[in-house]
């Protein structure tokens, strides 16, 4: 099936995650995999969905990850020292989340509930008005 030719209650899990991984692929830094940025994104996106109790929402859910972490391109502006900040710590966070259940732990345990709950616009709201850090305030990663 042929992703333009589907509307998105018929994309698969699979025709989601190209459309993540070939959006990601655009913003993502040289050193940064795809792959791994949208394997975070997504479990990261059905943690939001279950602490929002309910059904979890591909479109939704993952890109909300993605734009906390400058990997989605549509959404609004924000101050160079916060992509600066964000950039500097994101990769550490997202790689080898694939292939190592520490890892994702890590991340998990990196992300705030809160940061999660939030709906778009206040995030993106939040995002413009403070500086990155004050909005994300990453809890100390496990080891």
């Amino acid at each position: 099936m042929s992703i333009s030719n589907s509307t998105s209650e018929e994309w698969s899990d699979e025709n989601w995650i190209e459309v993540f991984e070939n959006v990601v692929s655009l913003t993502a830094m040289p050193h940064e995999n795809s792959n791994e940025i949208v394997v975070g994104g997504w479990e990261l996106g059905q943690r939001r969905a279950e602490l929002l109790s309910r059904r979890f929402w591909p479109g939704v859910d993952v890109v909300h990850p993605l734009c906390i972490f400058c990997w989605w391109p549509f959404k609004p502006a924000m101050s160079v020292d916060s992509k600066r900040f964000i950039r500097d710590i994101r990769w550490d966070l997202f790689k080898n989340i694939s292939s190592s259940s520490s890892e994702l732990r890590k991340l998990h345990a990196a992300v705030p509930d809160d940061l999660l709950r939030l709906d778009t616009e206040e995030l993106f709201s939040r995002l413009q008005e403070k500086p990155a850090w004050e909005v994300i305030q990453l809890r100390q990663p496990i080891d």
